[in-house]
């Protein structure tokens, strides 16, 4: 009998220590789960503060200051960075047109930042080098894929080429290279007319159509277009 009470003890007491264990592991489980659950919270309230923040409201103004200055020499990468927007790379030589814009004393004018000019964030270090492209030309930041949209605070430029007095000139040979391809290429019945334009003055046809000029006014998408008028103005 007494056999028999002990292994029935055994068995009980091997039966409350699997029960324990079994408590046990519920407990742990259900840690693990709330651990689990509060780093999936956290990570939710992080995803929907940086969505929060990156937020933009179209309806927000911002106040600029503009102001017109005469182009000047330090003008000259912000200018090219323009002119790149209107003419294809590489078809035209734009290092070259900007040097003849820069050239012209008392012609044209640019749009520039009145905080920068305060600032006196001109044209940066003139004795940086000046990096070269394949075709000999300087590059600029805005070839180099940098944001710098109003290098030197510059946004905008407005002036006039005479293409007839510089036709001479490798840059204004390739621009009007670049508008006949492009005039035959979409406008073939305005090609005779464009080409008699452009074409060098002779004995024959004399200069009867006056000098031809390349009226430039470029300016970032985001420059309110009233601007252009007084511009246009000032130019005559």
């Amino acid at each position: 009998m007494s056999s028999v009470k002990k292994r029935r003890r055994r068995q009980e007491e091997e039966e409350e220590e699997e029960e324990e264990e079994e408590e046990e592991g519920a407990r742990v489980k259900g840690c693990e789960s709330d651990s689990e659950s509060s780093l999936s919270g956290e990570g939710e309230d992080n995803e929907e503060d940086d969505g929060s923040s990156s937020e933009f409201d179209p309806s927000m103004e911002v106040n600029v200051e503009f102001e017109v200055r005469p182009i000047s020499e330090e003008n000259g990468p912000a200018i090219q960075c323009l002119l790149q927007q209107l003419l294809p790379k590489g078809s035209v030589a734009v290092y070259g047109l900007t040097q003849l814009l820069l050239a012209q004393d008392g012609i044209g004018s640019v749009i520039q930042v009145e905080s920068d000019l305060v600032e006196g964030s001109g044209g940066g270090d003139e004795n940086a080098a000046e990096e070269v492209r394949e075709d000999g030309e300087p590059s600029t930041s805005c070839e180099d894929g940098e944001d710098d949209e109003g290098e030197g605070g510059v946004c905008g430029v407005t002036s006039v080429l005479n293409l007839t007095h510089h036709r001479s000139n490798e840059a204004v040979q390739s621009l009007t290279d670049h508008l006949l391809t492009q005039c035959k290429q979409h406008s073939p019945s305005e090609h005779p007319r464009l080409s008699q334009l452009l074409a060098p003055p002779t004995k024959t046809s004399g200069s009867n159509c006056g000098d031809v000029g390349l009226v430039i006014n470029e300016r970032y998408l985001n420059i309110p277009p009233h601007v252009a008028p007084p511009l246009l103005k000032s130019l005559l």
